[in-house]
C-alpha cells in the first residue's frame, strides 16, 4: 500500500508534467510529452518516477521511464556553464565576486572540478601568460584558455 506522504509526493511531481502536456496539447499523457519534459529538466526523472509507475500500473497508459541518459544532463550542464560564462565575459568582471565566480564557472567547464574548488583558490595560485591561466590546486594544474578571459579587467580574484 502506497503511503499518504508517497502520494503526496508523486501528485506534486506530477504538476509539471500535467502542465507541459496542456501546453504541448497532448492528452491524455504520452511517451512523447514525458520525453519532452524530461530534456527539458532532467532532474526530475526520479521525482517523476512514482507517478509514471502508477499510470500503466492504474490506468493501462502506455508509458514508461527510459533508461537515464548521463550524457544528455553532462551536456545540458554544460551548455548552462558555457552560457554563465559567456554572460559573465559580456558584463564584464570588474568585482571580485564576478572574478570569483567566472573562475569557480570556468574551472567546472574546462576540468570538471566540483564548484566549491573556485572559492579556495587564491591569487598566489594563478600564473597568467599569453595562452591564458593556470590555476594551481591540490598539487595540480589546470588551464583556463586566453578566449575565455577576454573581458577579464583583474588579473586575480580577490
Amino acid at each position: 500500500m502506497t503511503s499518504l506522504r508517497s502520494a503526496r509526493l508523486a501528485i506534486a511531481s506530477a504538476v509539471p508534467l500535467l502542465i507541459f502536456a496542456g501546453v504541448m496539447d497532448r492528452t491524455p499523457l504520452d511517451q512523447k510529452t514525458l520525453d519532452g519534459l524530461l530534456q527539458q529538466t532532467p532532474g526530475q526523472r526520479a521525482a517523476l518516477s512514482g507517478f509514471v509507475k502508477y499510470l500503466p500500473e492504474q490506468h493501462g497508459a502506455k508509458i514508461t521511464l527510459m533508461k537515464n541518459n548521463p550524457d544528455r544532463a553532462y551536456r545540458k550542464r554544460h551548455k548552462g556553464l558555457e552560457a554563465e560564462i559567456l554572460e559573465l565575459m559580456r558584463v564584464g568582471r570588474t568585482d571580485p565576486e564576478s572574478n570569483q565566480r567566472w573562475l569557480c564557472i570556468t574551472l567546472v567547464y574546462f576540468h570538471d572540478l566540483p564548484l566549491k574548488t573556485g572559492p579556495n583558490v587564491r591569487g598566489e595560485d594563478i600564473t597568467t601568460d599569453e595562452k591564458g591561466k593556470t590555476i594551481r590546486i591540490g598539487g595540480g594544474d589546470y588551464r583556463i584558455p586566453k578566449k575565455s578571459l577576454a573581458s577579464q579587467t583583474h588579473k586575480s580574484p580577490s
